[in-house]
């Protein structure tokens, strides 16, 4: 299915914050964001955790304490120093109506024993005091990612905190739903805060960590996780979506509301089981969500809540839209015309969200200026939380930030709808059994009503200028737009492609590779300075050029019509590629030491890159990003350019397939080496097995204008004779285990193979 991803690690990077801390770099640094002790913001941290650790403070002075932390927590420095000062472990460990309970300094909750929870601000018997701090562990975790999720999941015991409470507004939604009139206002808007809190925290932990999110839906006798969550969330959303005429007004907040669709659309989004789970066994009705939004009055709701319910549309209609339809069938209905007449509705329904969300996004667009502006405040600006001109700013942030976050996933869904159209089972049949020009893939495509409603040019452009304008926001959303784009329509010839497209996508390439003010590859080569460290700078810039990599990989048709006798275009690609190579080469550098590190003993490891799961995480990104980029290499050797050719042919053959590389002992000695002389140890064997077939196509005739001058002058034939040699005594031998990945090991036996026949095959044809 496709999957319409708001928010991760890479969104959260995106944001401003990084859930990766600099490798070597312990999570409670303060090194980039320390306060001066002598500032007004140091003594107030100072003054608000004297506050929450007194035992003489009442209730009320805590909560208060509470909501101006939740506040000033959005500000980075600020955070850093309430981390310095523990705030979590005064959380965890202080019972905020009496004497602290711990003193150790690691507030790790170790001593309770198993099952029990020691009294906290989690579970304090006042519920103001519990929600102010779910608000603040929900922004906390939202800011900072992995690493806070995953040590309140781990080290905090956070689910037994959740489970808890989710228990607990159970109960007292029931009450409420029963006897609304019972609840004063005071009442009703704690409750509304508490499960819009606990509901965003869960969020927060899924997005921040996918170990969390694939724990809560493994769901087995052991595993009630997801069950309290969904059971909760989908009974308290068929209650609200139950309006008539006469009372069209939400039953909850609006704040509520949306993030209970936004934790509906976060599991649906990434789990197709969920969804089935969700009509099936918790009887959610998509019928009853497409009335309640055709009769909400527009005023009691936002964009935020219209861009969730067409989300949830789509992925209930993708997933189990044709079980839905056949179980409404009657028995004497032919299936197979069942099917067919859901999948037209279902087609235009797809069509309706499409143009919803496309002209939401061009509307929304011509304010964006403003709105981005609005959610920068300064750290100046937190000087007095409490006056009336910050609290102004802080709601005009809040509106902002729900309007952008609207946006993002607009875009994201816009992406997975034509993710969708271009991976339909007709067209890849089609596609399968026929070659370019094929009459039937264009009568396809003229014919598919859900295609021609993407061709929209104001639209195209919108997604060019968020690359342009916008790129800290919508950078990667966009070109996820475009890389689906550009694969659904590198179906056609380039002779046949819809002249709006192309136009575009010719507009695309040339600002990617030739404008460097305004292309997310260029702008990424500038952030990363070659250092050998990884933090969440670096890790945006591999996603930003992973994608852009992807875009043109699925768009490059368009260069055979462009390119020739152009020599200009011809240069701007040869500057292209030579940064690409630049580029390879640092990025090389930081994977080569950090593998270094981590197949050494830990008594050698004295580097500043640790052990860690940055690390792993990183190392697993690198290799996306190795085969995208020598991806996009190859496609490019093959046009009909002899410079450029030799170029990529000099780097593929003399830095990638050399087989002159560093071996164990020489690692041993000198393990902080400057670079690695070869890849081959780096690339993951299936990255190198797809280069080396790659490296057939692009020298596997003679009359290719460029083999001459390249592979026979510059005797490439000489370094894949030594690289088979190596490739069968020591690369494939050391890296691939036949008892771990037996078609793998087979694989690398017909390459070698196959590398023999070719080197025979050039000797004899030159």
């Amino acid at each position: 299915m496709g999957k319409s991803k708001k928010k991760s690690r890479i969104s959260k990077i995106l944001s401003g914050g990084s859930p990766f801390p600099t490798v070597g770099q312990s999570n409670d640094s303060t090194t980039n964001n320390q306060l001066p002790k002598e500032s007004k913001h140091y003594s107030t941290v100072h003054k608000l955790i004297s506050q929450l650790n007194s035992t003489i403070a009442s209730p009320n002075d805590k909560i208060i304490a509470l909501n101006s932390i939740v506040v000033m927590c959005n500000d980075p420095s600020l955070r850093e120093e309430f981390f310095k000062q523990n705030i979590l472990g005064l959380l965890f460990s202080n019972d905020p109506l009496g004497q602290s309970t711990s003193t150790s300094k690691n507030y790790n909750n170790d001593n309770a024993k198993d099952g029990e929870l020691q009294v906290c601000f989690l579970n304090s018997k006042n519920l103001d005091i519990v929600n102010s701090t779910l608000e603040l562990l929900k922004i906390i975790v939202f800011e900072d990612g992995y690493a806070m999720s995953t040590h309140l999941w781990k080290k905090r015991r956070i689910w037994k905190y959740i489970d808890m409470n989710l228990n607990n507004l159970k109960n007292s939604f029931n009450e409420f739903s029963m006897n609304m009139t019972s609840f004063n206002n005071s009442q009703k808007v704690l409750l509304f805060e508490l499960t819009e809190n606990i509901f965003g925290l869960i969020i927060a932990l899924i997005n921040g960590s996918e170990s969390i999110l694939d724990e809560i839906l493994t769901n087995n006798a052991d595993n009630e996780k997801m069950n309290s969550i969904a059971e909760f969330a989908v009974n308290l959303l068929k209650w609200c979506l139950i309006i008539d005429d006469e009372n069209k007004n939400l039953k909850v907040s609006l704040r509520l509301f949306n993030t209970l669709l936004d934790l509906i659309y976060d599991f649906s989004s990434e789990s197709g089981d969920f969804i089935e789970r969700l009509i099936f066994n918790y009887g959610f009705s998509l019928q009853k969500l497409i009335e309640f939004g055709a009769m909400i009055d527009d005023t009691k709701i936002n964009s935020v809540t219209r861009i969730y319910i067409e989300n949830i549309k789509f992925q209930v209609f993708e997933v189990a839209g044709v079980q839905l339809a056949l179980a409404g069938a009657s028995a004497n209905d032919d299936q197979d015309q069942v099917v067919k007449d859901f999948e037209a509705k279902r087609d235009q329904i797809f069509i309706e969200i499409y143009q919803n969300l496309s002209g939401y996004l061009k509307q929304s667009s011509k304010t964006l200026d403003v709105m981005l502006a609005a959610t920068q405040l300064n750290p100046a600006d937190y000087a007095n939380v409490d006056s009336p001109e910050f609290m102004a700013k802080h709601n005009e942030k809040s509106k902002a930030n729900d309007e952008i976050q609207a946006m993002e996933i607009s875009l994201d869904l816009i992406a997975t709808i034509v993710e969708f159209a271009g991976t339909n089972p007709a067209l890849e049949q089609l596609i399968e059994s026929s070659s370019d020009n094929d009459s039937q893939i264009i009568e396809y495509f003229n014919n598919n009503k859900l295609i021609n409603s993407f061709l929209d040019a104001e639209f195209f452009e919108f997604l060019y200028q968020c690359l342009v304008n916008y790129n800290y926001k919508f950078e990667l959303h966009a070109l996820d737009c475009f890389i689906n784009l550009a694969i659904l329509f590198g179906s056609l010839s380039t002779t046949d492609l819809p002249s709006i497209w192309k136009d575009q996508a010719e507009k695309y390439w040339s600002s990617f590779i030739t404008n460097q003010a305004t292309s997310p590859f260029f702008r990424a080569l500038k952030s990363f300075n070659g250092s050998n460290t990884v933090d969440g700078t670096v890790i945006y810039n591999l996603h930003t050029q992973i994608k852009t990599f992807g875009f043109l990989n699925a768009s490059v048709k368009i260069l055979q019509t462009t390119t020739a006798n152009n020599e200009q275009q011809e240069q701007s690609l040869i500057t292209f590629v030579q940064a690409l190579i630049n580029n390879g080469n640092s990025f090389s550098t930081i994977n080569y030491h950090i593998q270094l590190l981590q197949s050494q003993p830990k008594k050698k490891k004295k580097s500043n890159h640790a052990n860690s799961a940055e690390n792993k995480e990183f190392v697993e990104l690198i290799g996306q990003y190795y085969q995208e980029f020598l991806q996009l290499l190859v496609v490019l050797a093959q046009l009909p350019l002899v410079n450029l050719n030799g170029i990529i042919g000099d780097y593929l053959f003399n830095k990638v397939l050399n087989p002159v590389y560093q071996s164990a002992a020489a690692a041993d000695e000198a393990p902080f080496a400057k670079e690695p002389t070869s890849m081959l140890d780096i690339l993951p064997p299936r990255i190198l097995i797809d280069l080396i077939s790659s490296v057939f196509d692009i020298y596997s005739d003679k009359s290719f204008v460029y083999d001459g001058p390249n592979f026979v002058n510059k005797n490439y034939s000489g370094i894949l004779k030594s690289l088979k040699e190596v490739l069968k005594s020591d690369i494939f031998k050391r890296k691939i285990d036949k008892n771990v990945d037996a078609n793998l090991k087979a694989l690398s036996y017909a390459t070698i193979k196959e590398l023999d026949r070719f080197i025979k095959y050039k000797d004899h044809e030159n």
